[in-house]
């Protein structure tokens, strides 16, 4: 296989804030690549809404990558996107239609798509991870859908989807806990189609789509669009929940939200110290996290609060689940922080899990 980019203009040209290049014939593969471990931004959060119909109408794309640069797929909404929701009616109405266009847009994108999950995959991320036709998971991935813990109901796709991939009892317990699944997890009860280990996230996606662009393209996309009428059914629920979910973003509990993960800013800073410098960018992933800084900086996103102290995303409150291995190759590019309220986590919760990160 080949790894040579070809670039693909005039998405890029239309959508500046996802990246994007074609590493096999058919195969377009989309890249999030901000600061934060890949943080959506409204920039981005608008384009990877409005993207998809664009590449149904590319013919030369026949399937579809979606992964995350350095070392996670998405931490979720960033600080700025959660502001203008909680203190500004009008962005919350724009953002809850890129919500459900996101998810809408996906839905009916004929080109079969697949994701390649590492790392925390939270919000916005984790919508298009999840509702991607083949999902593709490292072991070690940190799933959390963490609404409920920032004060708004499950909105954005979980109705649609997660009692039909792993049951009721399975989506109740998860989206009302806020508790993480890791890659190996999220395969056994079904919510992603495959586990790889960790760092063959990438190349297995990618065989996956090259497979399916060589394939017989209307047997896949009708079976797609068959498949799909599945959550289609389910419309009415998600179009409820993610009215409900926006509803709250108006209310007092989604402002203690906001405001108990900046106290813990200023009051729970870690001070934990991993052995080893390990690299930055995570085995597997093309785009590093310093070029990701680079593009971040050249586009005018903010990488951290004017006092230089990093801000809760919001999206991320929900604690992530990781092996020591994962924190320490985590500590050196990102700040941990201890997600409880009080000093001490709870006693049958081991030590080298649960720190929530903490992001702008």
């Amino acid at each position: 296989m080949t790894s040579e980019k070809n670039p693909a203009t005039s998405l890029d040209e239309r959508f500046p804030a996802l990246h994007f290049d074609r590493p096999e014939d058919g195969v377009l593969r989309i890249t999030l690549a901000g600061p934060n471990i890949n943080a959506v931004d409204p920039a981005v959060h608008d384009q990877l809404a409005r993207v998809w119909p664009d590449i149904d109408r590319e013919d030369e794309v026949r399937a579809v990558v979606l992964c995350g640069a350095g070392k996670g797929f998405s931490a979720g909404g960033s600080f700025d996107l959660i502001e203008q929701m909680v203190n500004d009616y009008n962005s919350r109405l724009r953002v809850m239609r890129e919500a459900r266009d996101l998810v809408y847009n996906i839905l009916n994108c004929s080109k079969p798509i697949v994701s390649a999950i590492h790392g925390p995959a939270v919000g916005a991320g984790l919508v298009a991870a999840v509702l991607a036709d083949i999902s593709v998971a490292a072991r070690t991935t940190n799933i959390v859908d963490g609404h409920t813990r920032l004060g708004v109901a499950a909105g954005d796709h979980a109705a649609i989807c997660w009692p039909l991939l792993v049951g009721m009892a399975k989506a109740k317990y998860y989206l009302l806990t806020c508790a993480p699944l890791t890659g190996e997890e999220a395969e056994r009860i079904g919510l992603v189609s495959l586990c790889v280990n960790d760092g063959e996230e990438q190349q297995t996606a990618l065989t996956i789509a090259a497979d399916l662009a060589a394939g017989a393209q209307d047997a896949i996309r009708w079976t797609k669009h068959s498949l799909n009428n599945w959550y289609r059914m389910m419309g009415p629920t998600f179009d409820a929940s993610l009215g409900l979910e926006f509803l709250g973003f108006g209310g007092p509990d989604v402002r203690e939200g906001v405001a108990r993960g900046e106290r813990r800013d200023d009051d729970v800073r870690a001070s934990r110290d991993f052995p080893g410098t390990p690299q930055r960018n995570a085995p597997g992933a093309h785009v590093t996290q310093g070029a990701a800084d680079d593009c971040c900086a050249q586009s005018g996103r903010r990488e951290s609060s004017p006092s230089g102290s990093v801000i809760a995303s919001t999206m991320t409150l929900a604690v992530l689940q990781s092996p020591p291995s994962v924190v320490q190759s985590l500590a050196p590019t990102i700040p941990l922080r201890a997600p409880w309220e009080t000093p001490s986590p709870p006693a049958h919760v081991p030590r080298h899990v649960l720190l929530s990160v903490f992001l702008v």
